[in-house]
């Protein structure tokens, strides 16, 4: 989603070929080449943007539209399920990584208590 709003242009033109089928697939392979160019040059300055600028979308990127956490399967008792039904709180969320793929956050949560103000886990 980062990725799309600054580089569209480049993602819009390349997916407009593939449904036209005007390009040959050396072509597609090229253009994919140079789109992950583009983003890997821009990932640093996103990623800074980001996390300076609008932790708060961050933080609504993961209410709204996490699947998952890398490497881990959820079984309904993840961090990520207790992020969603309440039982922990985002005190934090931090781009890690934009690429071709999309983007990954590390995010920090504490448990939704009086008494938890020191018990916060990385997600």
């Amino acid at each position: 989603i980062v990725a799309n709003h600054f580089l569209s242009k480049n993602i819009m033109s390349t997916t407009e070929e593939q449904l036209n089928q005007d390009a040959v697939p050396e072509d597609l392979a090229v253009k994919r080449a140079a789109l992950e160019a583009d983003i890997a040059k821009s990932a640093k300055r996103v990623m800074n943007h980001m996390n300076a600028d609008h932790e708060d979308s961050l933080i609504a990127y993961v209410l709204a539209l996490a699947t998952g956490i890398e490497g881990a399967v959820d079984d309904g008792t993840s961090s990520l399920n207790s992020i969603l039904t309440g039982e922990f709180i985002i005190t934090s969320a931090q781009l890690t990584t934009v690429d071709v793929h999309g983007f990954l956050l590390e995010v920090k949560a504490k448990k939704n208590s009086l008494d938890s103000e020191k018990e916060e886990v990385v997600v």
